[in-house]
């Protein structure tokens, strides 16, 4: 690989569409998305996640959509599968102007397709890609989940680590759910999650759900749980990190909202919606921090509130973590002192000027937005209006609503569903290695495992004035599976992430180096 000429190539706009996810960046986009694209000098391959050199599709005419790309797959013999696998640089070289792109899929999804039939791909099916592109500069950026088109843009694909994804089950429907136990990676850092699930239908008297292994990393579950929560109509419940359930009936957004220069970024954190705070590309703090102020309306004698946040972590943080994993700062990725700005950090201004750290949000993982709380003690704080801080690092995270709820706590009824099935891809039934927190792990080792969970509906409904919602309680770890690259770690790399705070800085300078590749690419190709 270290001979190839060509380039998995990261341009500014592969990086701001990293960044932005599904979301508007509030970043101007060199060039905009076309729905409606076509692309006449791409090759597409659709493989298999878990057997790419047996089972892939060629696919063709592609038409790009908003969320999705159609287009026409016709299967490959393995032999020509085995091929694209190991694309030669020469079959690029005599066409420069050619690219390849292979897109890896869920393998649910792809074990659904026909041999040959016009299809729609939606984006959350892909789970990662590359693309092959001549280069002169022998290169090799092998990180980088997303794909580059010919007129700038890009199509972005799911994470590729940070804990199992959840799916839930309603018939042929699978619909993902978000990630489970996320920065959990190692066995000391393991920890209990509560994930919300939107929408959960009964089939049969069952909810089901996928737990699923999409990622090169070992996951280690000790329990599964599916809570029942009932609440008053009209409320909200979110479990916070501690396993505390928060009634939530009137959030209110703050009054402003300004990144750590001043701008106004309102508009794109103030309602749940696919406009986010995406980061600013053009930071310069010393540690590269970045983040979001918030002035909230404090009503009087108000001592206690819960923050509530909508939010994820961005496709470019997967990346940048596995690089300084797999160049010596695995301690110090997994170490909160060495690296506060990985997760999203709480401030509360306590005087003018004054800020007080008071608590941090968990790492939300890139699959899907995630719905959070957290509590805050506004006992010292004075006046009918007060600030609050989220900071994390360089284009981290992706904040898609904040808001205050200060309403007093109220009742809700918890009830553990009973688990009737689980049955992993082998046929192994994991009941008793699930149903409780004792040290035994259910084990995922490769992409692809899974195990299928199925839980008793309840037979009676909610009581009258009250409504009910659904929470995955998890306890887990999970231990990444370095990339495979050539060599051993640069030195330099080596002695910056031995340091603490690195990974920021680290992520800014990689966005001002792509940056400068992709106009040296752009002055040669004109």
């Amino acid at each position: 690989m270290n001979n190839f000429r060509f380039l998995m190539l990261a341009s500014v706009s592969l990086l701001i569409a990293l960044i932005a996810g599904s979301c508007s960046s509030s970043a101007k986009l060199t060039t905009e998305p076309s729905v409606g694209q076509t692309f006449d000098n791409v090759r597409f391959y659709l493989l298999d996640e878990n057997q790419p050199d047996q089972i892939a599709w060629r696919f063709d005419q592609v038409v790009l959509g908003r969320n999705e790309m159609t287009g026409t797959i016709t299967r490959m013999s393995a032999v020509d599968a085995h091929e694209v696998i190991n694309l030669h640089p020469d079959r690029i070289e005599k066409n420069r102007k050619e690219e390849y792109v292979l897109f890896f899929l869920n393998g649910n999804f792809a074990q659904g397709l026909n041999e040959s039939a016009h299809i729609t791909l939606p984006f959350s099916r892909v789970n990662r890609s590359v693309v092959y592109k001549y280069n002169r500069q022998n290169i090799i950026a092998p990180y980088l989940t997303g794909f580059t088109t010919p007129v700038g843009f890009v199509i972005l694909t799911a994470s590729t680590g940070a804990g199992p994804v959840i799916y839930t089950e309603e018939g042929d429907n699978l619909n993902p759910q978000g990630q489970v136990y996320v920065g959990a990676m190692q066995p000391g850092m393991e920890r209990s999650d509560w994930l919300p699930l939107e929408p959960l239908l009964a089939v049969k008297g069952a909810y089901n759900l996928r737990f699923v292994n999409e990622s090169q990393e070992n996951n280690h579950t000790d329990l599964v749980e599916l809570l029942a929560v009932d609440h008053p109509e009209g409320s909200r419940v979110l479990f916070d990190k501690y396993g505390r359930a928060h009634t939530l009936l009137y959030p209110e957004s703050p009054v402003r909202a300004t990144d750590l220069q001043g701008r106004n970024v309102f508009p794109l954190i103030s309602q749940e919606d696919e406009k986010c705070y995406t980061g600013d590309q053009m930071n310069t703090h010393p540690r590269a921090t970045d983040g979001i102020v918030l002035t909230f309306r404090r009503p009087e004698n108000l001592r206690a509130a819960s923050l509530v946040l909508r939010a994820k972590n961005s496709n470019w943080l997967d990346p940048m973590m596995s690089v300084m994993r797999d160049n010596g700062g695995e301690a110090n990725l997994n170490n909160q002192a060495a690296n506060p700005n990985l997760p999203l950090t709480v401030w509360l201004e306590t005087a003018p000027d004054r800020w007080e750290k008071v608590d941090f949000f968990h790492l939300a993982g890139a699959n899907s937005m995630r719905c959070d709380v957290l509590p805050l003690d506004l006992s010292r704080v004075r006046g009918d209006e007060f600030r609050v801080k989220l900071t994390t690092g360089f284009l981290f995270w992706e904040i898609d609503y904040v808001a205050l709820d200060a309403a007093s706590p109220m009742p809700v009824q918890q009830k553990v569903l009973p688990m009737t099935a689980a049955i992993d891809q082998n046929g192994h039934d994991l009941r008793m290695v699930l149903q409780s927190n004792d040290g035994t792990y259910y084990e995922q080792t490769a992409p692809g495992d899974e195990v299928r969970i199925s839980f008793t509906a309840p037979a009676e409904y909610p009581a009258d004035g009250m409504e009910r919602s659904f929470f995955l309680h998890t306890r887990g770890h999970y231990t990444a599976a370095p990339a495979q690259a050539s060599g051993e770690p640069a030195l330099r790399r080596f002695r910056q992430f031995a340091q603490t705070r690195a990974l920021p800085k680290y992520s800014r300078e990689q966005l001002e180096k792509w940056m400068k590749e992709d106009m040296l690419w752009k002055e040669e190709a004109e």
